[in-house]
């Protein structure tokens, strides 16, 4: 590559069909590479895999992590004037004006980042099966927040576990490597430092009861359409998995009404589509309603199917 004022030429082999070809490309952008050390502001121990987010006009535009030396870099385009905003587990975020002084077409800065410990108190968690009652006990979890920070637990024989909380972040989501259990999440307070959380086995029914409707309508009753937003999370937290929607109806009072099932099953679709849930994840049928005069058959169920 050669470049004399502004313009440059380029010998390249990427046409593999050909022989080398020159490629020719005017004016340079500017760079400025920004860079430092991520460490702890007490012992000056290196935060390795702390979470660096570049924030230009109050959008992300990049984000890196650093290195088990607590080595981080950008790459920045001239005159653009970022905030920084750093988090790592166990530490207090920290949301910095880069004030930027930029010099010469190519150039280095360089911003070593000193982290807080966090005074949050961890919170104690309970897990148990939902089904039998029993706890999770000695069991691999993968716990992530909203922002994509994840840490690797265990639970003990009592199926509990330490989960460190970031100071801005209130729900987390707990996950099981081997699948046995529905990725669910649980919202975190202030207030409160233990917790339990029923997981659901995935060949068991899901959101029983949760979804109940009107007489002789396809609508859901206000107590199940507030639901329908946390069922649409946990769906979505669960790719891979297909989630199959069962209608029902009430064969005493809705008789006369017989795609009532069906249109209930639809209409929770539509409001999990509408909340975010990928339509490919979620299939239709229609219940047979047993018992007459009930209720309880006024219904959808939610099920996996694969």
């Amino acid at each position: 590559m050669v470049i004399n004022s502004g313009i440059g030429l380029l010998s390249s082999s990427r046409n593999e069909l050909q022989s080398d070809d020159i490629y020719l490309f005017e004016g340079l952008p500017s760079f400025q590479f920004l860079s430092g050390y991520v460490t702890d502001e007490v012992s000056g121990v290196p935060v390795n895999n702390a979470r660096l987010t570049i924030i230009i006009d109050g959008v992300s535009v990049l984000q890196t992590t650093s290195d088990r030396t607590g080595f981080y870099g950008f790459f920045l385009r001239r005159n653009e004037s970022p905030m920084m905003y750093v988090r790592s587990t166990g530490y207090r975020p920290s949301l910095i004006d880069m004030n930027i002084t930029y010099a010469g077409q190519f150039s280095d800065y360089t911003r070593n980042i000193q982290l807080q410990r966090s005074t949050v108190i961890p919170a104690k968690i309970h897990i148990y099966n939902k089904i039998t009652g029993n706890p999770i006990s000695e069991r691999s979890i993968i716990c992530f927040n909203n922002d994509d920070e994840i840490q690797i637990l265990r639970t003990d024989d009592t199926g509990a576990f330490s989960l460190f909380m970031q100071e801005d972040q209130r729900e987390y989501w707990i996950s099981f490597p081997d699948g046995n259990y529905l990725t669910e999440s649980i919202i975190l307070t202030d207030e409160e430092k233990t917790y339990s959380l029923a997981m659901q086995p995935v060949d068991g029914d899901l959101f029983t009861g949760w979804l109940q409707f009107k007489q002789g309508s396809a609508e859901a009753t206000e107590m199940s359409q507030a639901l329908i937003p946390r069922i649409a999370a946990i769906i979505q937290a669960n790719q891979g998995l297909e989630f199959q929607i069962e209608g029902f109806y009430d064969r005493g009072f809705e008789a006369h009404l017989p795609n009532l099932a069906q249109q209930r099953a639809e209409y929770i679709v539509r409001r999990l589509v509408d909340n975010g849930v990928d339509i490919s994840q979620l299939s239709v049928s229609s219940g047979n309603t047993t018992s007459a005069d009930s209720a309880n058959q006024r219904r959808v169920e939610i099920k996996i199917i694969n």
